[in-house]
Formats: structure tokens, sequence, C-alpha cells
């Protein structure tokens, strides 16, 4: 029997609203002054990027990526830099957060190093860019480094009085294995899926058109500037991070909910998954390897609430190409942690199991941004929304109420609505 959309959207409605009382709250008073803690520390002042010169879809004077979407306290992520022309450089590493509305703390220096103009990789099979780029460091972390999304700025030295600095980022999850209250999965495929690094070569721009088949893209290259929508050059290297997951992550930990990250990649089994009371997918999460989707269905099984924050999910089978063997800590071996493709596969079977659908847009005001939802997974964010936000917090306009209301009738889940409504009288 095949598991429609309604039925993994519905299964995860109904265990959030169930549990939300027994479970999750109790877990909630213990644990979530570990994430004030963090948030009370000093924040950086100066970790935005504020000197870029794009050309087209690449950053020739400073560009970077790292080695692995995400890693644990202990365990090493490789840096690899290209500097057009050569030049000195550093890499200041933040993790991202509140921290008294600053944004970020600033973690470690790295540097100066010598940088050098490292090759464009030439077009492969499926129009696969991947770069073998030598790295200019192995950074351990340190295990006093909190779970979290951390970005790593890149900015040259000039030599010269006269000369200008430039800047990127790049990108790397911290993640553990502690039984936190919310799993904040990023949506890093979809970062990828939609990167035109390094001239307009991602899985929508093949000349046969945008959802042509056979087509790969390499998590072995920088990122591009955000290009969807509108221009965001000072997003450089971050992926779709700072536009789509950061405000959510920023509120979170404003509010000290106990928060741990992952990347979609860490989600291929649910051993990640099953020890949160809840799993969040946030931002434009549409590409999932398929073991993903039974991952959190089976964590949904076992009684882990699904909360889509996002838009457009579970979109498209996008599995993981084995690339490079790696073994992590459990002593299991994997072929994701490092040199990893996304391929698109628009299959039939993807179809009918997510389709496209209208968003929801929530705005908390301290943060001016926006996290976005699908509608027909509303009454997963009304469970959580209503159950904890304040009416100052909540901005909703008449039609996204409409959605949010039909999205229930829709999940047959008028009761739930009524006894969370209920309780917040």
């Amino acid at each position: 029997m095949s598991y429609a959309r309604s039925d993994f959207l519905k299964a995860s409605a109904v265990a959030l609203a169930a549990g939300r009382g027994a479970q999750a709250e109790p877990r909630r008073q213990l644990k979530e002054d570990w994430i004030k803690r963090e948030n009370e520390r000093e924040g950086a002042s100066d970790w935005k990027l504020t000197r870029v010169r794009p050309e087209g879809y690449n950053n020739p004077n400073i560009e970077g990526y790292c080695s692995r979407q995400s890693v644990k306290a202990g365990e090493s992520i490789d840096v690899a830099v290209s500097t057009a022309p050569a030049a000195q450089f550093t890499i200041e590493i933040s993790r991202m957060g509140y921290y008294g509305g600053r944004g970020a703390r600033s973690m470690k220096t790295l540097g100066p190093f010598k940088g050098k103009k490292q090759p464009k990789p030439p077009v492969g099979e499926k129009r696969l860019r991947r770069c073998r780029w030598d790295p200019v460091v192995s950074l351990t972390i340190p295990h006093d480094w909190p779970s979290g999304v951390y970005l790593g700025r890149l900015t040259t030295l000039p030599d010269k009085a006269n000369t200008p600095y430039w800047q990127s980022y790049v990108i790397f999850i911290v993640r553990d294995d502690r039984p936190a209250d919310f799993l904040f999965q990023c949506s890093d495929n979809t970062w990828q899926a939609y990167n035109r690094w390094p001239d307009n070569f991602s899985l929508y721009t093949d000349p046969r058109g945008s959802h042509a088949l056979d087509v790969a893209v390499s998590f072995d290259r920088p990122y591009a500037k955000y290009s969807q929508i509108f221009e965001r050059p000072l997003s450089t290297g971050s992926g779709e991070f700072l536009l789509w997951e950061y405000p959510l992550a920023y509120w979170m930990e404003k509010h000290g909910y106990d928060v741990t990250y992952c990347s979609n990649s860490d989600c291929l089994d649910d051993g990640q998954i099953k020890p949160c009371n809840n799993f969040i997918s946030v931002g434009n999460d549409e590409y999932w390897d398929v073991r993903q989707y039974h991952a959190v269905k089976k964590a949904i099984g076992a009684g882990t609430n699904a909360m889509w924050l996002c838009g457009n999910s579970v979109f498209a089978v996008s599995p993981f190409s084995e690339v490079s063997q790696l073994a992590d800590i459990r002593g299991d071996v994997h072929f994701y942690e490092t040199g990893m493709s996304v391929e698109a596969v628009h299959s039939p079977v993807a179809w009918h199991v997510l389709d496209a659908s209208h968003d929801l847009v929530l705005v908390e005001p301290s943060v001016a941004s926006a996290a976005a939802l699908s509608s027909a997974s509303a009454g997963l964010l009304a469970a959580a929304v209503i159950a904890t936000l304040s009416a100052s917090e909540l901005v909703c306009t008449g039609y996204h109420l409409l959605c949010l209301l039909k999205s229930f009738v829709e999940l047959g889940l008028e009761s739930h609505l009524r006894g969370i409504l209920g309780r917040r009288q």
C-alpha cells in the first residue's frame, strides 16, 4: 500500500497534537536552559559579508567549500579555497543563533593562509561540476562547540594599501546525538539543487528544460550567490540558509527552545531523528533521498512529531550517489558523508507522494523575515504556533488564515484545532 502525502502529514499532525502536553513539555522544562545559556554568550558584532564581487555565478576573488555537510565534535572537516588572483586570506568561523540580537557568536579565526587559484572542474557526465581542490586547512571540531549552523567568512588580506579586500562564506553544520526537543533539519539538498556555480550549472538549468532527467550536482563546489526570486549577493557561499532557515533558528534560540541541528544527509536512517521529540523540516525542503522519506515515516511511527515549516516539501526523489566511503563514529560505513552528489530523478512516484502547494508565511517582528510553510501541511504549524506564540508575535493575513483553517478540514483535524484553541483560552 502506498503511503500518500496526506497520510504522511496527517500522521505527523496527530502525533504532534496528541503528544505535545504529555511528552514534550517536561523535557523542554529540563533542557531549555542549554540554549538559553549558549545565547547569553557575547554575540559577534562583525560576521556579515561587507564586500563581494561576483562574476555571474562565481566569486573568483575568493570562494570555497567544505568537505562535509555536517560534522560532530571531535571529527574533522576540510576547507578548500580558491583566490584569483592569489592572495592571503583568513577564515572567521561563527555559530548562528540569537545572541542578544547580534545573530551569531564568533568561535575561531583560522589563518592567514596563502591562497591560490584553483581550477574550475570540467563538465562531467550528467552535467556534473565537481571540484577536487586542495584543502587549505583541516579543522577538528572542539568538543565545546554546540550543535548549530556555522558560517566561515573568507576574507582576503590585501598586500597594498590601495588594494580592496574581498569576501564570501563557507557553511557547515555541527550535529550531535543528544535527545533534544527539536531536531532542526536544514534543507541543504535543495540549496545545492538550485546552486548555479560556476556558470549556471544547477538541476534547473539543463538546456533541455528545468526538469530534465539525468542531471546531477555535487556538494564539492562553492555555493553561488542566491539567485531565485531576488538577488542576494551578500549571501554568497551560505547556500540558502540565511534566507530560509536562519530566521527560524534565530527565533527558536531567542526563546530558548532545546534545538539541535542536522543536514538532509544525516536523516538517511532514523538514528538521528528518533531521539528527539520533534523533527522540523525547514526552508525549501524539496529534494529528498527516498531513504529520508522512509526514515522520517519510521520515526513518526515510533512517536516522533514532525513539523513541516517549509514549502514544497519532499517534492522530488534525489538519491545520493556513492562517491567515497567514510566510517562514522558508530563504525558503520556510509557513502554520503562527503564528496556526494544529489541526483534529480523526477519519477512518477515522487509526484504521487508529494506535490506542490501554496505557501503560508509567518513573520516574527523582531526578525523581520519570513519562514514558509506549505499550506497543505499547515495543520502541523497550528499545533506548534497557536500553542506557543503570543498574538503579538504572529502576523497572518486573512487569506493565509483561511489556508490554515482549510488545511485542518482537509486533514480531518478540526477536533485538534478546537482542542488547541480551547487550551489557549
